[in-house]
């Protein structure tokens, strides 16, 4: 599932025209004629910036997925050696 605020954030990280040309195309359900039609560029820049779109967008939210996935394997890390220690410190505190 994608989480909204990051989708958010790789969307707004895309260059104007490229969030405009997506925008247009998967919000507002215009052809690529239409958008070319509408912003006065070819086809083929429509179909380049929405390929753009979707490469930059996939690209940010893979970026912050490796970041939650790196963040969780740390904290897993944290926690881990936190239990070892405990552990550690009471057969120690036994022993005494």
């Amino acid at each position: 599932m994608i989480d909204p605020e990051a989708f958010q954030h790789a969307f707004d990280a895309l260059p104007e025209r490229t969030r405009k040309v997506f925008w247009l195309h998967r919000v507002d359900d215009l052809s690529y004629a239409q958008i070319a039609a509408l912003l006065g560029i070819a086809i083929e820049e429509v179909q380049t910036e929405i390929a753009n779109a979707i490469y930059g967008i996939d690209r940010m939210l893979s970026y912050a997925t490796r970041i939650d996935r790196a963040t969780t394997a740390a904290d897993h890390a944290r926690i881990t050696l936190k239990l070892w220690l405990a552990r550690l410190l009471t057969r120690t505190s036994l022993v005494e």
